[in-house]
């Protein structure tokens, strides 16, 4: 049963009998129901023509009460009262990491996608983890993140590594942690091994500062004995092993997948 009192002349509605609140315009009484509010997915939301600022929904894809703290003409929706994220599983060991970090650099479009499973479709809050082992990274969650059955979360890393070497971030997320290891190559140049693995390798022609060719003889022998004409029989050997050995690091650093053929890391 609905009641109106005279409450109206005052412009204040009292829903539920009793005397409404001098500071409401609106106050609904009752110990068996609750306000319920229009229901409809983001999609709906979005549709929505000039939404007052203030407006409030229940947004049924974020499970939120939503309301816009924006404009009519620049919406922006705040949440409150969300269901919290939760997962069971959170993969670490099996993290693919986009981007490649080098010692000294600032990172750039460097992310980590793990794998979770578990999710109650709830919103994850946003996380903010500091490396270690290698310091001077941010790992970022991103916030409103929605977590679904299962899926990836992808980290995105900032800032500047001070050293080469694994920068570790434990993270801890939904209910679920694990320790995220990023490799951070020491110089520019460092091959991927396998999904998580990398290796520093020598790559720069070790008798110049950069790589530039070198020639060497299509044919003839040499032995301490003759050597090459022009030169004492030793030295002249001993440059010549030197010079096919900076050839040989001269070609990995031209042809950077050729670097994945050396067999002893530096």
């Amino acid at each position: 049963m609905t009641t109106l009192l005279p409450a109206l002349l005052r412009s204040q509605v009292l829903v539920g009998g009793g005397t409404p609140d001098g500071s409401a315009v609106l106050e609904l009484q009752s110990v068996t129901g609750g306000v319920l509010l229009p229901r409809m997915t983001r999609t709906q939301r979005v549709a929505i023509f000039s939404p007052a600022t203030g407006l409030m929904l229940y947004n049924t894809t974020s499970k939120c009460l939503e309301v816009n703290v924006g404009t009519p003409t620049a919406a922006e929706w705040a949440r409150a009262n969300c269901l919290s994220g939760s997962i069971t599983t959170l993969d670490c060991s099996n993290a693919v990491v986009t981007g490649t970090l080098t010692s000294g650099q600032v990172a750039s479009g460097v992310s980590a996608s793990i794998p979770f499973t578990g999710g109650n479709r709830g919103v994850l809050e946003i996380q903010t983890v500091a490396s270690s082992g290698v310091t001077g990274l941010t790992a970022v969650l991103s916030a409103g993140i929605q977590a679904s059955v299962a899926g990836n979360l992808t980290y995105s890393i900032t800032g500047t590594p001070a050293s080469g070497g694994t920068a570790s971030f434990a993270l801890s997320i939904g209910g679920e942690a694990c320790t995220l290891n990023v490799f951070v190559c020491s110089t520019g140049c460092c091959a991927k091994v396998n999904a998580t693995d990398y290796k520093n390798f020598m790559c720069y022609n070790l008798g110049s500062p950069a790589p530039v060719p070198i020639r060497l003889p299509r044919a003839g022998r040499l032995t301490m004995a003759t050597g090459l004409p022009g030169e004492p029989p030793g030295i002249q050997l001993l440059a010549y092993i030197r010079n096919i050995y900076r050839y040989f690091i001269f070609m990995c650093a031209r042809f950077p997948p050729s670097i994945l053929m050396i067999q002893k890391a530096v």
